[in-house]
């Protein structure tokens, strides 16, 4: 659940954030067929719009994020630009997101299990496993990092329901209670 800091300072970028997203609207890549050899900022941008669209409209999140987020076209670019820092380690972001989460009204940690679930949803939509695992990896470390620095307490295994049956499937089986 990240909010765009400094919109001031995208202020500029703003003006280029419709071409932005006309390029995300015309990738020919339909959903599933990208690798990680497609994961670029045009993909993550493609990412960020498509599920940020997602997060206003679902009925727990939306309220939060829309009483937050003042300039949404800003907003998606600077989670393009942390996304790309995180993903591509591109650098290009420059916040700090715990301060900015910190400033928000109080909400529960729960909002951050179904922030994952809809972001789990549309990684997967658009990248096939393994592209999809950086994207859902580092999302599971921002909410439980950030649930935490929130004094929420944490989030529980956070990884996602598939990840877990593999590490059963592969791991030792689960030993029995005494």
């Amino acid at each position: 659940m990240l909010v765009a800091r400094g919109l001031a300072d995208d202020e500029n970028a703003a003006d280029q954030t419709h071409e932005h997203m006309n390029i995300h609207d015309s990738t020919k890549h339909t959903a599933n067929e990208r690798s990680s050899a497609d994961i670029d900022e045009t993909s993550i941008g493609l990412l960020v719009d498509r599920f940020y669209d997602k997060v206003r409209a679902d009925p727990a999140l939306g309220p939060v994020f829309n009483r937050a987020i003042h300039d949404w076209p800003a907003h998606k670019l600077t989670l393009t630009r942390f996304w790309s820092s995180m993903v591509l380690r591109t650098g290009t972001y420059r916040g700090n997101p715990m301060a900015v989460h910190r400033a928000l009204p109080a909400f529960p940690k729960e909002l951050f299990h179904q922030w994952l679930s809809l972001w789990r949803e549309t990684v997967r939509e658009l990248f096939s496993a393994p592209a999809d695992e950086p994207f859902i990896d580092a999302a599971e470390r921002v909410a439980q990092g950030l649930s935490l620095g929130l004094n929420l307490g944490s989030l529980g295994d956070t990884r996602s329901r598939g990840a877990l049956a593999a590490l059963r499937i592969v791991g030792t089986p689960p030993s029995k209670p005494s």
